[in-house]
């Protein structure tokens, strides 16, 4: 409960500039946040209505597509998530999913009402570092001390 506390508490202070930010502010983040390929998102929700590559779908089915999808694509056993972390798999996709639903909310007003392939995984990989920013800071006690796993973020200099 006090996990759930804290990351609502957090979460409302992430702020709005969020939806204007760049994917490519951080590519050291972004790295270790696996990309989402269309035809993978629409294998795992087959009742997602297929439709042409300019177009995946609307707001609503995107965003469910997302929260369903995301969790176990961030949890794989063999990902950074859970091996750099002292989690089990299971744990990683119950807390992701947290994650991955606060993280919509926060660019839910900011999602056009279509999305095309473009800005589907624009806002994924938005939603993926959202989660991931949010993955490091609470599960921070957790991680293992493993070299592939350090921080990649080079220090900023005054």
């Amino acid at each position: 409960m006090q996990i759930k506390a804290l990351l609502l508490t957090y979460l409302l202070a992430i702020p709005p500039l969020l939806i204007a930010a760049s994917p490519h502010d951080d590519p050291n983040t972004l790295e270790k946040v696996p990309k989402i390929p269309i035809p993978l998102l629409k294998q795992n929700n087959p009742d997602l209505p297929q439709q042409g590559t300019s177009s995946i779908n609307n707001k609503k089915e995107w965003m469910v597509n997302i929260e369903q999808t995301l969790p176990g694509l961030l949890c794989d056993s063999k990902h950074y998530f859970v091996t750099c972390f002292k989690i089990t798999q299971q744990e990683c996709v119950d807390f992701t999913q947290l994650l991955v639903h606060g993280c919509l909310s926060n660019v839910a007003v900011g999602l056009p009402a279509h999305l095309d392939k473009a800005q589907g995984e624009y806002w994924g990989q938005m939603i993926g570092k959202c989660s991931y920013d949010l993955y490091e800071k609470f599960m921070k006690s957790k991680k293992l001390n493993k070299e592939n796993c350090q921080d990649t973020k080079k220090t900023k200099k005054p």
